[in-house]
């Protein structure tokens, strides 16, 4: 993959969530739901199957690498940390009910979140652009 391309991708991404990422209920959202999010989803994956965790593990740092090879890496790198945090602390008898819990608790505050600060209603759309997008977003701000 072209550097500058994935580069110039990256820059139009940071740039759209700038303005957003000035407002403290956004950076609220991005770190506390979208992390939340994320960590429950690949719970409910693991309580599924350890090797479809794997998986999707695999199949994110293949989608983040249009974000360049350091997102893919990093972002790799957390999604193998929450996945031994999931093997490490939870009972496998609590899994499912844990990472769903977390999930919706989590859906919810970002959803009443956007709400607040009135931003538009939530669609699948924008919540895919939050989920998908959002952790290049999170990378850049610890940076």
């Amino acid at each position: 993959m072209n550097r500058g391309l994935s580069n110039s991708k990256r820059d139009r991404l940071l740039a759209g969530y700038a303005h957003g990422g000035q407002d403290p209920e956004h950076r609220f959202m991005h770190w506390v739901y979208l992390p939340a999010i994320v960590f429950s989803a690949l719970g409910m994956l693991y309580a599924i199957n350890f090797g479809i965790a794997l998986i999707a593990i695999a199949l994110a740092i293949v989608y983040y690498s249009q974000y360049g090879q350091r997102v893919a890496a990093q972002l790799g790198a957390a999604l193998l940390a929450m996945l031994a945090v999931w093997m490490l602390v939870m009972p496998a008898h609590y899994l499912a009910q844990a990472s769903l819990g977390i999930f919706l608790l989590a859906l919810a505050g970002q959803w009443s979140g956007r709400v607040r600060a009135g931003g538009p209603e939530p669609s699948f759309s924008a919540w895919k652009h939050f989920l998908l997008a959002g952790p290049v977003y999170a990378l850049a701000m610890i940076r």
